[in-house]
């Protein structure tokens, strides 16, 4: 038997930074060009390069190595910590200072008419979430990561549990049932078997498929 419980918060104001996502993701853009860059291209200094002359071939690797030395792996892992370093989902408080933080590195790099929109959502979190096995025996699970060594955000504690966004409120008890991946011929596999998922909890892996 499994027993579940939800109890979710009211909708909250999602403040976004429409920017956000393109700091990030443009960090991760050059952090992989500066990588490629660092790799050979399997000719030597008096060869041409591929789409290139000879003559364009010289200046096409002044460029690059050029490039190298403006892209710094060390400040692109650092500017990720900031990002990284504390839980901050949609809505909260770390989330709105993220936004702000990024506003205020555009503008210090020139760029112009840089601006943080505000977007009224519906947005769940939630209050209490359990899930225990009752029988045959009693089992409490913990809902987050294991804590360890190696990876020192396993140990903080504003890193909230595993929970279903905008899941339901309440509480089932039910026998449990085993789904894989939860797709269509997973489902299969266990009608082929006699077993019916119908009024059960069914537990899924999360991946794709």
């Amino acid at each position: 038997m499994k027993k579940t419980r939800l109890n979710s918060s009211s909708a909250r104001r999602l403040v976004c930074n429409v920017a956000g996502f393109a700091l990030v993701t443009t960090g991760l853009a050059l952090g992989l060009a500066a990588a490629a860059l660092q790799q050979a291209d399997g000719t030597t200094e008096d060869q041409a390069m591929s789409g290139f002359s000879r003559a364009d071939s010289g200046k096409e690797r002044a460029v690059e190595k050029r490039l190298r030395q403006l892209i710094s792996t060390e400040e692109i892992e650092k500017f990720h910590r900031i990002f990284t370093a504390e839980p901050h989902p949609a809505g909260s408080a770390r989330n709105n200072e993220l936004a702000k933080y990024i506003a205020e590195e555009w503008q210090k790099q020139g760029l112009e008419d840089v601006a943080i929109h505000e977007y009224d959502v519906l947005h769940s979190s939630p209050r209490e979430v359990t899930l225990e096995m009752v029988s045959p025996v009693p089992y409490r699970a913990s809902l987050r990561e294991e804590a360890y060594d190696v990876d020192p955000d396993t140990k903080n504690p504003r890193v909230s549990g595993a929970y279903l966004g905008y899941s339901a409120s309440g509480e089932v008890t039910a026998p449990l049932v085993y789904a894989h991946s939860g797709n269509p011929e997973d489902y299969e596999v266990l009608r082929r078997h006699g077993i019916n998922v119908r009024g059960k909890i069914v537990l899924v892996r999360y991946s794709n498929p």
